[in-house]
């Protein structure tokens, strides 16, 4: 052969492989492309996740802004909180007067049918 020229024909010739061997090639290969569309969904939630949060941190960023501003009517968390357990100890005393007076409801109509 004249030299630059190639051989214009090549084959390549190997010995057919055993079926076995053929089955698990496929069955890897077929995991091996499971896993990357277990992968890529994974990765899409982890995104979407991932922007659900960056949203909620952009509305409590939002509103720590006003937690600087006080105005004239403003009143303190400490104040707030007591007047929470202020409300809650005058509304359970509310109860207690209530159920005494029905206490006293219900004894008064059992006396007067007895009579």
């Amino acid at each position: 052969m004249p030299k630059g020229q190639k051989c214009k024909f090549w084959e390549w010739v190997d010995d057919e492989l055993p079926l076995r061997v053929t089955a698990l090639i496929s069955n890897l290969k077929n995991e091996n492309e499971a896993l990357r569309r277990e992968r890529n969904l994974l990765l899409m939630k982890v995104v979407e996740i991932e922007s659900v949060l960056a949203r909620d941190v952009a509305k409590t960023e939002d509103f720590k802004e006003f937690d600087d501003v006080k105005g004239e009517n403003d009143v303190s968390k400490e104040k707030m909180d007591e007047g929470l357990v202020f409300v809650k100890e005058s509304c359970l005393k509310k109860w207690n007067v209530i159920g005494m007076i029905w206490c006293c409801f219900v004894g008064f109509m059992y006396a007067w049918m007895i009579k």
